[in-house]
């Protein structure tokens, strides 16, 4: 209880609010004592603290990855609830992380885990077929919000489909029959899905 200068305390027995600022320093546990006098120049034999730790700078998440098959530059899948793992660095303490499909984390897309040591989770991303951009981000004990750490997948639930398959026989062909090995395939109406790829059949 040393140091500080004497300020006028409220009427006997009431409780007052003062406002102080903290000595600088990050992630550092602080100590704020007090003690009383009274006009008479009497000390309070007691010194009363209490302490609190001021933490300003936000944890970093460095890796944020999914359970989306990776496919070129964009990871693709056919179910909307995925896996998401991620890693963090930082001085400070998670509290949780929070994965979302909006960047400002205040929709209903949000969702958060209490389990920071997991350093994952299930998360389901909105319906509808195409591009899903996921963001993540850590908080921790103090309030603090990491920047947050965005990666992409690709939704594609939807089968593809095709109209018609026609067999166009080389020359020499008569109808359905043909002289020569070499034919051509016309696939007509191909659509759905993402990236179509084809395979061949002959029975």
């Amino acid at each position: 209880c040393n140091g500080g200068a004497w300020q006028p305390w409220a009427p006997d027995g009431a409780t007052q609010t003062i406002d102080h600022q903290i000595e600088e320093g990050d992630n550092i546990a602080r100590d704020v004592s007090v003690r009383f006098r009274d006009a008479a120049g009497n000390e309070s034999d007691q010194c009363y603290s209490d302490s609190i730790t001021i933490d300003t700078i936000p944890l970093s998440v460095t890796t944020l990855v999914t359970s989306a098959t990776a496919d070129g530059n964009t990871a693709l899948t056919t179910d909307r609830a995925i896996d998401v793992a991620l890693a963090y660095n930082g001085t400070g303490t998670c509290e949780r992380f929070e994965v979302s499909e909006n960047a400002a984390f205040v929709n209903a897309e949000t969702t958060q885990y209490g389990n920071c040591a997991a350093g994952g989770g299930r998360f389901t991303v909105s319906a509808g077929d195409g591009t899903k951009t996921v963001y993540a981000r850590v908080m921790d004990t103090a309030g603090n919000a990491s920047d947050p750490l965005s990666t992409q997948i690709e939704l594609d639930t939807e089968d593809p489909t095709l109209t018609g398959l026609t067999l166009v026989p080389s020359i020499g062909a008569n109808g359905t029959f043909s002289n020569q090995r070499d034919v051509q395939l016309r696939l007509a109406g191909v659509s759905g899905g993402t990236r179509v790829q084809y395979r061949l059949y002959d029975s």
